[in-house]
């Protein structure tokens, strides 16, 4: 186990398993930084990836 999860309406969402990723909450938000520098956002019951 491990990385990043959310718990969005009741209901745990993986956002990552990668262990060493760093997080931010913005509000409704979250901003998840991975290691070769590339970004996961879930807002509004989406998931964006770069």
């Amino acid at each position: 186990m491990g990385g990043v999860s959310a718990l969005i309406d009741g209901e745990i969402v993986e956002l990552t398993n990668q262990m060493d990723a760093e997080y931010e909450i913005f509000g409704n938000s979250v901003l998840v930084k991975l290691f070769n520098r590339s970004f996961i956002v879930y807002s509004n019951g989406k998931k964006y990836q770069t």
